[in-house]
């Protein structure tokens, strides 16, 4: 029965009349009007015709019949006109305009005493922020912003400064105008200034910044999916929305719920799974992976063929996708692609089992991230997902490699882990009311050793060693005001300068473990520090690698050819498997990256 024919059952109602009104869905039992949809088969109701399913088949999959709901998958971008205050007379008065206007009335809005008269003053500067809100975000998620002094501004840095409140939105089209819409997120904070990850005087890097954290959103963020035309049902929208939730659920309260809600007959509403909490793209895959109404008979037909697939490099992805999006009965088949001799087939076999719960790809996992940066960031996701211990012992064991970006993207996963790990908890460091302070972690490693500064999420220094020291300069700055000079052979002599007031001075050792707490004590901040580890770093003061933000990134490319000593072997070993499985095939290499798959997802294939 097709979705135009408009047939009635014996029952006399119309069923096209049920699946627009939702009725259809309902087990009425004493209406005169019953649907078949919820009834077992038997004598009185074999004669019942069934609900409309837009001609589904057996073996369809979600992403068949449904593509990305492309709004809930992009950054949401915000923006706010802004003050900051606390600057050493580097501010400026802003030029009469729409943006100083702005600036006023929002001022106005929290009763902020002589508005006017405040921005005139050379600690004060009128900026821009902007700021994203991510995918999936729920409210109160933090997120980086930028901030940035517009074109005409005399402001010559923002070094020091604070943001004060500020409320962001979005910029809407309206009638060819832009406009502010609804007010989603606030913004507050230090800022950091470009120049200082960039070790630059630049004038323009002096006025651009950015606040960690630093914008707080007010709202939840929507995943969903869109079910192609051909298929606009209730019926369908109900059947993607049984088979998400028998696969994924969630605790609501105490309450077990499914991550699925059919909200018409064209859109399923998504909660993100937790063990997708940090890789949503991969959820939204592994979502679309799933079979609508496929029997148990057919199922272990479709993984005995998905096992086969798993093996051939050029599908190993998608098979251990659909495995995965079957659950637990999937995984005998994978664990088979830990076995392979191919690289990447046991990396996507490990993947899968880690996002199941199943821990033993962990090996596979720690040796891809320390030795295959394509899959780096995939690979340090994934462990951090897993609750086995053998999980948590990887990411130890990879805060020892020589990679910057997978050190301290171990670090940052096992604090995904469990926020208060004492192991990468470390203390806060210049907390106060003008201040956000940031977190100071040493890791006591047998690798190489390296400081770490954060650019991304929150300020943070990460020590690699607690036995790095600094060689005693001749002198070295610490920003602007704090002078560092030696004082004996492994003692250090910090003095801040400041103008009005007394200077204030302070002896530490050499090692970085005393001299950073040291450097904050007499007034120093994020930015002192860094400067002053970089200087030493450039001046030859230290003998450490020094890294800002290196941490791995998502959808590199991956190239089979540096494995092609591999692939010769599998290809000799499995010939005929894969011939029997891939008869007559012609390879297409895969869109790479999660956006190059997006196109796939968002784009109907009628």
């Amino acid at each position: 029965m097709t979705m135009e024919s408009g047939r009635k059952g014996k029952s006399g109602c119309d069923r096209r009349t049920l699946l627009r009104t939702g009725l259809g869905l309902l087990p009425f039992s004493a209406t005169g009007c019953t649907s078949s949809w919820f009834l077992a088969s038997s004598d009185k109701n074999d004669e019942l015709l069934p609900l409309e399913t837009g001609d589904l088949e057996p073996s369809d999959l979600i992403g068949d019949v449904t593509h990305v709901w492309s709004t809930g998958m992009r950054p949401q971008k915000l923006e706010s006109v802004a003050l900051v205050t606390g600057l050493n007379n580097t501010g400026s008065d802003p030029p009469a305009g729409p943006q100083r206007q702005a600036l006023i009335d929002e001022m106005n809005t929290h009763d902020v005493a002589n508005a006017k008269q405040l921005l005139v003053s050379p600690t004060t500067s009128l900026v821009i922020t902007i700021g994203y809100i991510p995918v999936a975000a729920r409210k109160g998620d933090r997120f980086d912003i930028e901030v940035r002094t517009p074109q005409r501004s005399d402001t010559t840095s923002l070094r020091g400064g604070w943001l004060m409140h500020s409320r962001m939105h979005p910029l809407e089209q309206l009638g060819g105008v832009a406009r502010q819409g609804s007010h989603l997120a606030n913004c507050s904070g230090e800022v950091l200034i470009d120049a200082v990850f960039k070790e630059s005087e630049d004038k323009v890097l002096l006025t651009r910044g950015r606040i960690l954290g630093g914008a707080v959103a007010l709202i939840d963020r929507t995943l969903g999916l869109v079910v192609r035309q051909g298929y606009h049902t209730v019926a369908v929208s109900t059947m993607i929305g049984a088979a998400i939730n028998g696969r994924f659920s969630r605790d609501d309260h105490g309450q077990k719920r499914g991550c699925a809600v059919p909200k018409r007959d064209n859109f399923i509403e998504l909660t993100l799974h937790r063990s997708y909490s940090r890789n949503i793209g991969r959820y939204i895959e592994v979502v679309r992976s799933i079979a609508i109404q496929e029997t148990p008979s057919n199922r272990v037909t479709r993984i005995q063929t998905l096992e086969k697939k798993l093996r051939e490099p050029a599908t190993s992805r998608t098979a251990a996708l659909q495995l995965e999006a079957i659950g637990k009965e999937g995984v005998a088949a994978l664990r088979t692609g830990l076995r392979s001799p191919h690289r990447e087939v046991r990396f996507y076999a490990a993947e899968a089992l880690a996002y199941l719960d199943v821990g033993e790809g962990v090996d596979v996992l720690q040796d891809t991230a320390e030795n295959v940066d394509a899959f780096r960031w995939e690979s340090l996701t994934a462990l951090s997902t897993l609750t086995h211990l053998r999980a948590y012992d990887a990411l130890l064991n990879l805060m020892h490699v020589s990679s910057a970006e997978t050190r301290y993207g171990a670090v940052r996963a096992i604090h995904e882990r469990r926020t208060n790990d004492p192991l990468v908890r470390g203390e806060t460091l210049g907390k106060s009311a003008q201040r956000s302070g940031f977190q100071f972690i040493v890791v006591k490693t047998h690798g190489e050793p390296m400081v770490h500064f954060s650019k991304s999420r929150a300020q943070e220094v990460v020590l690699f060693g607690d036995e790095m020291r600094l060689r005693p300069p001749q002198f070295l700055f610490a920003g602007p005001r704090i002078l560092i000079k030696p004082l004996g052979a492994d003692q250090l002599q910090l003095t801040r300068f400041q103008p009005g007031e007394e200077d204030v001075s302070e002896a530490s050792s050499t090692r970085l473990v005393d001299l950073i707490p040291a450097i904050v004590r007499i007034g120093g901040d994020y930015s002192d520090v860094m400067q002053a580890i970089q200087q030493a770093r450039i001046h030859g003061d230290l003998d450490a690698k020094v890294a800002i933000d290196a941490l791995p990134r998502p959808n590199r490319q991956f190239n089979p050819t540096d494995y092609a000593e591999e692939s010769a072997e599998v290809e000799e070993e499995t010939e005929s498997e894969v011939n029997e499985a891939f008869p007559n095939r012609e390879y297409s290499p895969p869109k790479k990256g999660f956006f190059g798959r997006m196109v796939d997802w968002m784009i109907p294939t009628e």
